[in-house]
């Protein structure tokens, strides 16, 4: 998916927007300077002041990065150098009443399925910050716009180590290439992701993950449900995440055809489970809440009490 899908416009101040095409022609002007100016360390910022658009700072921060893309792809191919990085990437929605959850909300209603993505994130947030692996860099990728996306990000109270970033595309399969491929560009031999809906997913299995890229095109973990709880790549291979069934069991059964037929080399992780109805609820609370695991883990706690919480209201 090229990045120059991403918007068609871009809005800058009162009111106005600055169209795709309009900056696209600075940038074929301005991107021999630009390029200089990059590759020699300058700060993003800096570089923007070059191209004289009336944004905001996050705007400025959004263009640039799409800038970027277009940058490397039409001239040089410049790659942000990073010494055999990972990047461990969790996948989130933006708690939108309504939209989260939504296989529970008949039985839960939307507050409590609210509730329960906030501290699902919350928990998928705290586990990988306790990761503590040489050359990995950790961020979570909403979906929302910027705005919305920031101040989530700080009421959950995101480690200064996980930086927050926004996901684009129409489609979940959309917006894993994309983000897929700018990490890719900017250097990562290795990009993995997770999502919120696995709470048992522990940090064994993603440095299983990670170290299973050494040798594979990808490294997946199979749910329950038939789709993926981890999915990792070892390069841009976005012919796999194309022309899926999103959100059905299908899910892992095509991603493994389209593998065989892109003859990749792949690792399959043992087979987990996501959170996804009430059933699954139930399940993971009476599977976990007699374990060791309780008494070590802040936010599994605070997701157990939670949890215990709602089905007794509903009981």
């Amino acid at each position: 998916m090229s990045a120059l899908k991403y918007s068609t416009a871009f809005p800058i101040e009162n009111g106005k927007y600055l169209s795709w095409e309009a900056c696209n022609f600075r940038l074929s002007v301005l991107s021999p300077f630009l390029l200089d100016t990059i590759a020699g360390g300058m700060f993003p910022d800096k570089a923007l002041q070059i191209l004289q658009l009336p944004l905001t700072s996050l705007e400025r921060h959004e263009i640039f990065e799409k800038a970027g893309h277009l940058i490397v792809r039409r001239s040089l191919r410049v790659v942000l150098k990073a010494e055999s990085k990972t990047s461990l990437i969790v996948f989130a929605k933006a708690p939108v009443p309504g939209t989260v959850k939504t296989r529970m909300q008949s039985i839960l209603g939307e507050t409590n399925c609210l509730l329960l993505h906030n501290a699902l994130a919350r928990h998928a947030l705290e586990r990988i910050r306790l990761l503590d692996l040489p050359n990995l860099d950790k961020a979570v990728f909403f979906t929302g716009a910027p705005e919305e996306v920031l101040t989530y990000a700080k009421k959950l109270g995101i480690a200064a180590d996980i930086s927050v970033e926004i996901q684009f595309g129409e489609n979940l399969g959309e917006r894993l290439s994309n983000a897929l491929e700018k990490k890719i560009l900017c250097g990562y031999k290795k990009v993995v992701f997770i999502g919120t809906d696995s709470p048992l997913l522990g940090n064994d299995i993603i440095e299983e993950a990670i170290e299973g890229l050494g040798a594979h095109d990808v490294v997946i973990g199979p749910s329950a449900d038939g789709g993926y709880y981890l999915i990792g790549f070892s390069d841009l291979i976005p012919s796999i995440l194309e022309g899926i069934n999103w959100g059905s069991s299908l899910v892992f059964d095509q991603t493994l055809e389209l593998m065989k037929k892109n003859s990749l080399h792949w690792k399959c992780l043992k087979k987990g489970f996501d959170l996804d109805t009430c059933e699954d609820l139930v399940d993971f609370y009476e599977s976990v809440r007699a374990t060791q695991a309780i008494q070590t883990e802040s936010s599994l706690r605070e997701l157990m009490e939670l949890i215990k919480q709602i089905l007794e209201i509903k009981s």
